[in-house]
């Protein structure tokens, strides 16, 4: 006999707000794990968050946060009001020959058994951590020389300030390597990472 899906509630407003982003994100050619670094979370923070079998979501301050990365009007990432406080949906996970994980999300609706939510697949990371572009590494070198990471720096904040400097469209895993670099020192001169107020990841010139 066929399992019958099984449907649970969940906040609509939350759960739309992290497939907005999403689709913002990729909008924009950013990966998970690079959202993930501007937010200053770790590595596999919004790929949890987007996993439908989670329960992590973004929180209110994350949605400011975002706004900023992002440089958009709330509506963009969020609806001002959804008529349902909660959508009833189901979740298939399944993982082809290649490891890949995809998810199909069903929500209930009236009238009809159910309406597909969303359907998408894990990103496969193309990036290589080892990936130094010349033109921000000496960008960043000159930030770390010249006193910028003297005073505690998110990742957005580093992001910006070679956004600031490079000709183009600047993705952030050349800023995420270029950074690796300096942290993964294993003695001063060097980078080490620390946490915010707010919780997020912090770069700062380690004293000698």
């Amino acid at each position: 006999m066929e399992d019958k899906e099984r449907y649970y509630p969940v906040s609509s407003i939350d759960l739309d707000k992290v497939y907005k982003v999403r689709n913002k994100r990729l909008s924009l050619g950013y990966s998970a794990r690079e959202l993930s670094f501007l937010l200053g979370y770790r590595a596999h923070y919004v790929r949890d968050v987007e996993d439908p079998t989670q329960t992590l979501r973004y929180s209110v301050k994350d949605t400011n946060y975002l706004l900023l990365i992002f440089k958009c009007d709330l509506r963009e990432i969020m609806e001002a009001k959804i008529p349902e406080d909660y959508y009833f949906i189901s979740v298939k996970k399944l993982k082809d020959a290649a490891g890949i994980t995809s998810y199909l999300i069903n929500k209930q609706t009236s009238g009809i058994k159910h309406v597909t939510y969303q359907n998408f697949s894990d990103e496969v990371e193309k990036i290589s951590k080892s990936k130094i572009d010349s033109e921000i590494y000496r960008y960043v070198e000159s930030l770390f020389e010249n006193g910028y990471f003297d005073t505690p720096r998110t990742g957005l904040e580093v992001f910006s300030s070679c956004e600031t400097v490079i000709v183009g469209k600047l993705l952030p895993h050349l800023v995420i390597n270029a950074i690796g670099r300096f942290t993964g020192k294993r003695k001063s001169p060097r980078l080490i990472t620390s946490r915010n107020k707010s919780g997020r990841t912090v770069y700062l010139r380690d004293a000698i």
